[in-house]
């Protein structure tokens, strides 16, 4: 969402959680775009809707207004057989102590009670580097309500493997967040299409039995003076994505840099796998 508001115009240094409020027409536009192209599931602009990262902006006292009218603003274009997903991001602190995760459980909660009021189909809690942060954000979307509740953690190829920046391995910390109550699991961002791709390989491996989500980034950031260009075409985001289909991976979105065009070329793939 946050990469798309750039294209229409917002401002550096503008929290893309403040244009929810500033310019609604915005938000549902985008909304808009990614439904014309196919989107069965739409994530709320509330990535950074918690009340420490809404602190950084001066709207710490607005995660209930800001939440529930996201998911309003995206349900306003959802599609008949759409669904609303409730996006929760980390909250940018470092977890050291056991305070930490209380403090972040209630951080969550809050803005989980607020998605769930809003009437948001799930929850998602996504790009999650530390497993602790995300069973923390889990625990608090548990306590919510009774929608299901995705969680996606980001990860890096090491020579170990694909490892959180905690230096959580992947098919051992999805599988705790599982047996912790997420209804499905899996990965976003930082991977590029293939990087993801031979991950969720390994995942549906790991665990024959649980949804998975994948949701890559359209290549690795290159910056240039004043935009950022994400280098995988529409083309390569599909014929990555679409094997992965035919493995049993249940849900398949973007992450950074993947455009409606990367969505509608999604669609059209999977439908032309499905009559032929």
């Amino acid at each position: 969402m946050g990469t798309q508001m750039r294209t229409h115009g917002v401002a550096d240094g503008i929290p893309p959680e403040q244009v929810i409020l500033e310019q609604p027409d915005l938000i549902r536009a985008v909304h808009s775009d990614y439904a014309s192209a196919g989107a069965r599931v739409h994530k709320t602009n509330t990535f950074g809707a918690n009340r420490v990262r809404l602190a950084l902006a001066g709207l710490a006292d607005r995660v209930g207004e800001l939440n529930k009218c996201a998911v309003q603003l995206a349900r306003s274009v959802a599609r008949t057989g759409s669904f609303v997903a409730g996006c929760l991001g980390p909250t940018g602190r470092q977890y050291v102590s056991d305070d930490d995760g209380r403090l972040f459980e209630d951080v969550f909660a809050e803005q989980a009670d607020a998605l769930c009021d809003g009437g948001t189909d799930v929850l998602l809690i996504e790009t999650m580097y530390d497993l602790r942060e995300a069973r923390a954000a889990l625990n608090a979307c548990r306590r919510a309500g009774t929608v299901p509740v995705i969680v996606t953690l980001t990860f890096t190829r090491t020579p170990r493997g694909f490892l959180t920046l905690a230096g959580d391995a992947a098919g051992d910390a999805l599988r705790a967040l599982v047996d912790a109550g997420a209804d499905a699991i899996g990965t976003n961002c930082n991977l590029d299409c293939t990087m993801t791709a031979a991950l969720a390989r390994r995942l549906r491996e790991f665990l024959p039995d649980t949804p998975i989500l994948v949701q890559p980034c359209a290549g690795q950031p290159q910056f240039r003076i004043d935009t950022v260009e994400y280098p995988d075409t529409p083309e390569v985001y599909s014929a990555a994505m679409l094997p992965l289909v035919g493995l049993g991976v249940e849900m398949v979105g973007g992450c950074c840099g993947t455009s409606p065009a990367h969505i509608r070329a999604l669609t059209d793939a999977l439908a032309h796998h499905a009559t032929s």
